[in-house]
């Protein structure tokens, strides 16, 4: 080679120092016209091989073939150095990915040849590819967390990535946040995000920092759980944020905090005795009460948790239990769940007192415990014994106020026999006299001592059967008036209403009333005291002849019918009176209530009756009235079965 001749490429052995492939090419046929050769290191060809025409065009990948061919011409005519890359095939069949640094050479202004460098970019491609499938992964990790994410640049603040769930949270289009029309800050309070960004600086995370953000669309705001850290991502420094919505649960754990203070005030200021009691360890101790239970029972709280739940029962009950373990309670309360019953207790001191104790069985986490409510039953017992004595002495005045109102019409039924009798004893009298004087006489014959002694006997007789009468009148208003207290037995229903309606004939009588009796066609048997439902009858009947009393008709009727019913003893009492208006319907068996004039109802009858028919024999009353027409009183008494009616 001369000093003025120009080297050629194959000529310096630079070229072959290049890590690449160091090529020269005709800009009009394409061909080849150098290759270095590394040709055969990179691709496996021969120099030779890349020469020949077509060569380079037909080892392209095809799916890059007609890409690279067309722009490769149109950047070749721009005439400025230009790069390509695409995929070429080895001899080998595998795929390479190279970068072609491509510069026109011109003289004289003309394009005399294209010069280059391919250079093997497939690990760069490579690198590439696993970082778009890296962040193709991450995309799909956001988006499909239902956590929300947002992932930021730590110098510009710039949303790089967010996902449905944060959006969601704050209410904000994608659009927005993302900072294509304007800058939204979800934060509410600016200190909290200062204090975030000065954890972050100081550990590069923070983990469950709650704070508030508000909605963008609404301006509501919501409780958020935040937990943030720093990352480096392609050589950037990055923000990834993710937050929980917990508005919800704190919520919840706020309603859960305000139950647990109700249940702590009703549990400690409860008026009943409240213990929770280990139902799993055999002597059931007691876990927590409240002071009611601790006071009641005469100990200090401190002293009652932990002791058996049967250290409050008397000796000899606590002794027996023990010895048996309670089996059969236990087995009932697993069985039923909920218990109620009355029990004695014992205090520290020794004295009883009665309780009304309710039992559950609830299941706490993994441990099941009683909750036992007590009521110290003292107060209420010694009240329930006043009031029985109450209203067994409005019971018996009642009966005699009902005696009071019966008082004339019982001179009536025994003066108007006796005066009879009186009559009948006057005239045995004058014909005892007549038989005394005609003794002796020559003019009275036999046949006329006879006539006046069969006169005499029968006046007698007619006087000895008003007698009976009256005593049969007086034995009956004993029954009527005897003391309600005689103890339960089963008696003869129908016999006693019969009774009674006798001793009510005359205040009917006097009140221009009909007093009907329908007595049943079979026995019927009542169970209770018979005086109490002599009560019930003397008051539906009188109540129903001063209904009648208030009509204009001339006279009224009062029906009263005994009968059984599907089983049921039914006594009902019907009259033809005025009836029962729908405002004062609803009243009519409240205490103290009556319609009637002064001095004909005190406002307890049908008061007492109630409550004898439902609290003594268990029964149901029940009316029904119509304005003009009269009413009907109707007591059901409890079915009996004949074996029990026999047995009594």
């Amino acid at each position: 080679m001369t000093a003025n001749e120009t080297p050629q490429l194959q000529d310096l052995e630079l070229v072959q120092l290049i890590n690449g492939i160091v090529w020269e090419a005709d800009p009009v046929t394409r061909v080849n016209t150098f290759v270095s050769d590394r040709i055969t290191s990179l691709l496996g060809y021969t120099p030779e091989q890349w020469r020949s025409p077509g060569f380079w065009e037909a080892h392209i990948h095809p799916d890059d073939q007609a890409r690279i061919v067309a722009e490769g011409e149109a950047l070749m005519g721009r005439g400025q150095p230009y790069q390509l890359e695409y995929r070429m095939t080895r001899a080998d069949g595998q795929t390479m990915w190279l970068r072609d640094l491509i510069t026109p050479v011109f003289r004289g202004g003309v394009m005399v040849k294209l010069g280059g460098v391919m250079l093997d970019i497939t690990a760069e491609k490579n690198a590439q590819a696993e970082l778009l499938a890296a962040r193709a992964r991450f995309s799909r990790i956001i988006e499909s967390s239902p956590v929300g994410m947002v992932l930021s640049d730590i110098k510009t603040s710039r949303v790089l990535e967010t996902n449905d769930a944060f959006l969601r949270i704050i209410n904000c289009p994608r659009a927005i946040f993302m900072g294509e029309e304007d800058d939204f800050n979800p934060w509410v309070s600016a200190d909290d995000r200062a204090e975030l960004v000065r954890r972050l600086k100081e550990d590069r995370t923070v983990r469950d920092f709650e704070t508030l953000h508000k909605r963008r669309l609404t301006g509501e705001q919501r409780n958020v759980l935040i937990s943030a850290e720093y990352l480096e991502m392609d050589g950037q420094e990055t923000l990834l944020v993710m937050a929980q919505d917990i508005t919800d649960r704190k919520a919840s754990e706020m309603a859960l905090e305000e139950s647990r203070r109700t249940f702590e005030a009703l549990f400690e200021h409860s008026p009943d005795a409240i213990k929770l009691i280990d139902f799993d360890t055999e002597e059931m101790p007691i876990l927590q009460c409240n002071k009611v239970a601790a006071r009641m029972s005469g100990y200090t709280r401190e002293e009652i948790i932990g002791k058996s739940a049967y250290a409050t029962l008397p000796d000899d009950q606590r002794a027996a239990i023990l010895a048996s373990g309670d089996a059969e309670f236990r087995a009932s309360l697993e069985s039923e769940l909920e218990m109620r019953f009355e029990s004695v207790q014992q205090r520290k001191d020794g004295s009883l007192y009665p309780v009304d104790i309710n039992l559950a069985l609830l299941t706490v986490g993994d441990k099941r415990v009683v909750l036992s409510i007590e009521r110290d039953m003292t107060a209420r017992k010694k009240a329930e014994a006043e009031l029985k004595s109450s209203q067994e002495r409005l019971l018996l005045s009642e009966k005699l106020a009902s005696l009071g109102r019966l008082t004339a019409g019982l001179a009536h039924e025994i003066n108007t026999p006796l005066a009879a009798a009186m009559n009948y004893l006057h005239e045995a009298e004058r014909l005892a006299r007549e038989y005394q004087a005609s003794i002796g006489e020559a003019s009275v014959t036999d046949d006329d001592h006879r006539e006046i002694a069969g006169e005499l006997i029968s006046t007698l007789g007619e006087g000895a059967k008003t007698a009976t009468r009256i005593g049969e009148f007086i034995r009956r208003m004993r029954e009527h008036t005897r003391d309600t207290v005689t103890g339960v037995l089963d008696f003869d229903a129908g016999r006693g209403a019969e009774a009674t309606l006798t001793m009510l004939t005359h205040q009917a009588r006097a009140a221009n009333v009909e007093l009907i009796f329908e007595a049943p066609e079979q026995l019927v048997v009542l169970r209770g005291e018979p005086g109490r439902f002599t009560q019930v009858v003397t008051n539906l009947v009188v109540n129903a002849i001063h209904a009648c009393e208030g009509t204009s008709q001339q006279a009224g009727t009062v029906t009263v019918r005994l009968f059984e019913q599907l089983g049921h003893p039914v006594l009902q009492v019907q009259d033809t009176g005025t009836g029962i208006s729908p405002e004062v319907l609803p009243k009519i068996f409240d205490p103290m209530f009556t319609t009637k004039d002064v001095g004909k109802g005190t406002g307890l009858g049908l008061s007492i009756i109630h409550d004898i028919v439902t609290g003594h024999f268990g029964g149901e009353i029940s009316v029904q009235t119509s304005i003009g027409e009269g009413s009907t009183f109707s007591v059901s008494f409890p079915r009996r079965t004949r074996s029990e009616a026999l047995a009594g």
